[in-house]
């Protein structure tokens, strides 16, 4: 049996954000402590992966992150990596919405679901007139006050209307959760724009009252809303794995049941290959199905409250053209699909348009987004049928001729975990769970975000109130 203070199921980025905080502390302390990231592929990083082909560079799972989130910028910076970072391109920063069977621009200014450039938005064909009427008169509608959750789509057919919902607000949210906007929570799937109508009593009100406000840096670089890093986010993972002792990485390494002790005095985590290691502390980072697996054995209740939250799957199907081969000017950075449209497409982004170095000069590179909740029997096709059927709606919506010089298929089952009406109460249920079980931490996206920074946050938050509590137990001592 190998003893260790602290093991980190997960070796995606939310583990190793974790591991490197431990690290860190670990410079400045006499007696470091000894921790191990337990990761059950042969290789770190999650959903992050990043593959060069032909001259192309494919993202399989996430190509961005948020840099209006301080945790991924500054994460980057600690890993050396700030020079490498790369906004999107100055040009064309706009998207589109499929709009019966064709490419319609979302206004100049729109934010998400709020229309801020009211000239720009009544030149747009996008709504009907009535439709614009309605959504641009959210600014008189009373807020609402009771501060109970509601769902995505009730939000916003209360505050814009039923046509901005079926129009704008389904395909977008679907692009950015894959999930159904009637299931999932307003107050965790669009925060900015809940916490908006509570501070202001208006969207559109307080987006504007915020860009006149927010305080603006000097100094330093600034970024555009979504980064990346040149040649890859890989190249985040392959740092932070590389910062780490050695000693501190088992890949290919899949915990089998996980055995608290009681009465604090740690863990014991059995690994399928029979080795046994006891920990003080125990972070389970795993998505929140296999985390179900983990605490089965000591805690029904903690299961079955990880049980409720919902994940949906997803496919990123990349596929390179000649530039010659697409008809559509490209002036964009991708397109969002209604379900209305019945395409199996969910999303489609230009990556090669969207941040340089994606593709050889005269070559374009797309990655299209097929699953979630509305495109679940999509999934069930064989790889050749998934192709036949997105290059049918490619060639519809770009005017693509010709065949494709090459396609990269991803599965990711289970990827998107699904925030729904009450999930705060969910939260709430199982930290007091967790909290019944000493040296027991549960982070990553199923809790409280999926994007990077915020599975970032999460971890190195973990880390620190381990460090906090081993404090206060050298202290007691």
């Amino acid at each position: 049996m190998n003893d260790v203070d602290v093991i980190i199921v997960g070796g995606g980025i939310t583990g190793l954000a974790c591991a490197l905080k431990l690290h860190e502390a670990n410079l400045k302390r006499p007696n470091p402590l000894k921790f191990q990231i337990l990761e059950s592929s042969p290789s770190l990083g999650g959903l992050i992966r990043t593959e060069k082909r032909e001259g192309f560079l494919i993202e399989k799972g996430p190509d961005a992150f948020l840099s209006d989130k301080p945790e991924g910028i500054e994460f980057v910076r600690k890993l050396g990596l700030e020079s490498e970072l790369i906004g999107t391109n100055e040009k064309n920063r706009r998207s589109f919405v499929v709009s019966q069977g064709k490419l319609v621009a979302l206004p100049e200014g729109f934010y998400l679901i709020a229309p801020m450039n009211a000239m720009a938005f009544l030149k747009s064909p996008l709504v009907s007139p009535f439709g614009k009427i309605r959504m641009l008169g959210e600014v008189f509608l009373p807020p609402r006050r009771d501060g109970n959750d509601e769902s995505v789509a009730s939000f916003i057919k209360r505050r814009f209307g039923k046509e901005a919902l079926r129009r704008i607000g389904q395909p977008m949210v679907g692009g950015i959760y894959t999930g159904d906007p009637e299931l999932l929570s307003a107050r965790w799937s669009m925060p900015l724009l809940y916490a908006l109508e509570k501070k202001y009593g208006s969207v559109i009100r307080g987006l504007k009252i915020a860009k006149k406000t927010s305080p603006r840096s000097e100094s330093g670089p600034r970024y555009s809303l979504f980064v990346s890093l040149k040649k890859g986010l890989q190249e985040m993972v392959q740092r932070a794995g590389g910062m780490l002792p050695q000693d501190a990485v088992q890949k290919a390494c899949r915990v089998g049941s996980l055995k608290s002790l009681g009465e604090g005095r740690g863990w014991e985590v059995l690994l399928e290959n029979q080795n046994l290691i006891k920990s003080k502390h125990v972070v389970l980072t795993t998505p929140a199905p296999t985390t179900c697996r983990l605490v089965e054995g000591f805690s029904t209740l903690l299961k079955e409250a990880l049980a409720q939250i919902p994940y949906e799957s997803v496919c990123t199907v990349s596929v390179g053209y000649r530039r010659s081969q697409i008809k559509h000017p490209l002036d964009g950075f991708g397109f969002v699909v209604p379900r209305t449209e019945g395409s199996c497409v969910v999303a489609c982004s230009f990556s090669s348009v969207k941040f340089d170095g994606r593709a050889p000069a005269d070559n374009v590179l797309l990655r299209v987004f097929v699953g979630g909740v509305f495109g679940r029997h999509f999934l069930q096709l064989t790889d050749h049928e998934l192709k036949k059927k997105v290059e049918e709606d490619l060639k519809k919506f770009l005017g693509i001729q010709g065949t494709p010089l090459f396609w990269e298929i991803s599965r990711w089952s289970e990827a998107m975990p699904q925030y729904h009406v009450g999930h705060h109460r969910l939260l709430e249920h199982i930290e007091e769970e967790v909290q019944k079980f000493e040296g027991l931490e549960l982070a990553g996206s199923a809790f409280r975000g999926v994007g990077i920074p915020s599975c970032i946050r999460d971890g190195e938050e973990k880390a620190e109130r381990i460090l906090t509590n081993l404090a206060r137990e050298t202290t007691k001592k």
